[in-house]
């Protein structure tokens, strides 16, 4: 919903000069090659509207450095949770190898730790961190250990679960500019989650700053991206997974940000500490699926609904006509987000076959590949520019800060790789 001009700021930015005038009448928005950004404040809500076009358009993505190999212990990857740079170093955390170090060339530095419950030894791993003094951190199975940058243990926290919530299946922790380390709380009953400050021997909902304090995660009030349906010799009911049915994405930024949104529209809601709000809207024609990814989605659907109960046929008004306005949220350290959105898909039929002749599997596969693109945003909301992600990379794991990104990706042979690439765009001022 457009809201009334005469309370708007428009913000227009044309050939890199900015333009602000406050409105009192019809605002008149100038196009241009780069973007037009439409900022007014209703209520004490910023807005923040990226009508057309950005400041760069399409960013061309260059390759830093590749790490991974088969032929050595310290370059194999089973599968990378957390990487985090530095202007010397880059740290992998693998989920069952461990974390390491590697120059910014690649090549191997050392080993943090070991598996195991002793001293300095871990479980599994979700992710790591370098700390301004130059302690490097491990987020595994109810434990964060610190090391000093020769592999020496610092010290430990034991990290107590939450009553009724787990909180090693999260996903990776988030490090704030302060310090602070808040690792994700999924609760098992009422299938939210929240953030907490880990602090030695327990995590707390946190007495002083705003992230422990306001933190439970409100989902936007949306339908989930999974549907149940009755599961014979089962009690109760089966949850089935809908691809690009909406649900609410949330992040922590290290800025102590809080982002959420419904995937349905793109618009983030971005609260601040001091509680002001921020609202991110950009303007994208929705992605219609195609007859081919509708056939692929029901069949995969039916297939796997089957095995619980047989003869499960599809509703197919379960299934929506476009996909998700965006897929994942993304907060880089120096305060830019980023925002992953799905565009039109290829069938593999190198590695699936003919359409005609596929039969779904007991198992998720990669027959459709889609293309991915991922949107950069300003710490103001301007919308700076995109760029597609590699098929094989999966930036859910990665680290960004400035015009570089760290990232886990897939070699030809399937095996696990860490790669850094170098944004080849505009410094953002």
């Amino acid at each position: 919903m457009w809201i009334d001009p005469r309370l708007a700021v428009l913000l227009m930015l044309t050939s890199g000069a900015i333009v602000e005038a406050a409105c009192e009448t019809e605002p008149s928005a100038v196009a241009s090659s780069q973007a037009v950004v439409e900022r007014f404040t209703v209520d004490g809500v910023e807005t923040v509207r990226n009508v057309s076009g950005s400041e760069w358009g399409e960013v061309r993505l260059e390759l830093i450095a590749e790490i991974g190999s088969e032929e050595s212990e310290d370059y194999m990857f089973t599968m990378p949770s957390g990487i985090w740079a530095t202007e010397e170093a880059v740290f992998v955390a693998d989920f069952r190898l461990g974390l390491r170090s590697y120059t910014r060339e690649g090549a191997f530095i050392r080993r943090y730790g070991r598996h195991g419950e002793g001293p300095g030894e871990y479980a599994e791993l979700f992710s790591t961190a370098v700390l301004t003094d130059g302690r490097v951190v491990a987020h595994g199975f109810e434990k964060i250990v610190f090391y000093e940058q020769d592999g020496t243990l610092n010290e430990e926290w034991t990290i107590q679960p939450v009553a009724g919530g787990n909180t090693h299946q999260g996903g990776p922790f988030v490090i704030t500019r302060d310090e602070r380390i808040f690792l994700r709380v999924q609760h098992r009953e009422s299938a939210t989650s929240d953030f907490r400050e880990a602090k030695e021997g327990y995590v707390q909902a946190g007495s002083t700053g705003w992230a422990g304090e306001l933190l439970p995660v409100q989902r936007p009030v949306v339908d989930s991206s999974s549907v149940t349906v009755p599961c014979p010799n089962v009690p109760g009911e089966c949850f089935l997974s809908i691809p690009h049915r909406p649900y609410g994405a949330v992040m922590l930024t290290p800025d102590m940000k809080w982002v959420s949104g419904s995937t349905d529209r793109y618009r983030l809601e971005i609260e601040d500490p001091d509680g002001s709000l921020m609202v991110i809207e950009r303007f994208e024609q929705p992605v219609v699926l195609t007859p081919l990814e509708r056939r692929y989605h029901e069949a995969t659907i039916e297939a796997t609904a089957r095995r619980s109960v047989p003869g499960y046929e599809l509703d197919m008004g379960l299934l929506p006509a476009t996909k998700s306005a965006f897929t994942v949220l993304i907060g880089a350290r120096d305060g830019r987000i980023l925002v992953a959105r799905e565009g039109s898909s290829r069938w593999n039929a190198q590695e699936c076959g003919p359409f005609e002749e596929w039969v779904p599997p007991d198992t998720s596969n990669n027959c459709l590949e889609p293309r991915i693109f991922v949107d950069i945003f300003a710490k103001d909301g301007r919308y700076l520019g995109y760029f597609e992600r590699p098929s094989d990379v999966r930036i859910q794991y990665g680290y960004f800060a400035g015009n570089e990104m760290w990232t886990y990706a897939l070699g030809p042979d399937g095996n696990p790789l860490v790669r850094g690439y170098k944004l080849m765009a505009p410094t953002d001022s």
